[in-house]
């Protein structure tokens, strides 16, 4: 029965190693990670330096020259290797770009909604008044007490609740729309009110 010299076996289980690790390791990569360029040439190096010395540790015996023939191989590949890491473009800066941050609506300030009213005022018709409102909703937010003034600015209630359609999408403070319904005087129109305010 064959034995093995723990020299030998040493040797053995160390080719062995490099040669299933190796592919491995120079197989394209599946995640990217990073790693210090520099740093990892030298842990190849001292790999290199070590398959040398292995080899070096070898005679000239059929066994020993079937081991030096697959340290040679190892060695070959450990310098593709590093070949390889030296080509390769280091990756780019990271983005130190603060990140977009939402930020939350705010009211109409007083100027603009100001300028909203008078414009409501100048319109000679409902209609005219209405169209103001819609326009400004498009792209401004109201706090409910802005909302509560502006109605103050229709006369007819049929018109109050018409603005109140066109207003409320735009509401901020929701929770205090209960004191829009003061805004009307029948009970029919309460009603309707409740209606668009829980839509």
């Amino acid at each position: 029965m064959r034995t093995f010299q723990p020299k030998t076996l040493c040797l053995s289980a160390f080719v062995l190693f490099l040669l299933a690790a190796t592919p491995a390791v120079a197989a394209r990569p599946v995640t990217l990670v990073q790693v210090d360029q520099q740093e990892l040439i030298d842990e190849l190096r001292a790999l290199q330096s070590q398959v040398k010395a292995l080899k070096s540790r070898t005679n000239h015996g059929r066994k020993d020259q079937e081991m030096r023939s697959g340290l040679d191989s190892v060695n070959a590949r450990l310098e593709r290797l590093e070949k390889s890491i030296r080509s390769s473009r280091p990756l780019p800066p990271p983005d130190r770009r603060p990140s977009h941050v939402a930020v939350s609506p705010i009211p109409m300030d007083p100027p603009s909604f100001t300028a909203l009213r008078r414009s409501v005022a100048n319109g000679r018709f409902s209609s005219e008044k209405l169209f103001v409102l819609e326009t400004a909703a498009r792209s401004n937010f109201f706090e409910v007490e802005q909302v509560r003034v502006l109605l103050g600015d229709f006369f007819v209630s049929g018109d109050r609740l018409d603005a109140l359609r066109v207003l409320w999408p735009s509401v901020l403070d929701r929770a205090n729309g209960y004191r829009l319904i003061d805004s009307f005087t029948f009970e029919s129109e309460k009603r309707t009110a409740q209606q668009i305010l829980m839509g």
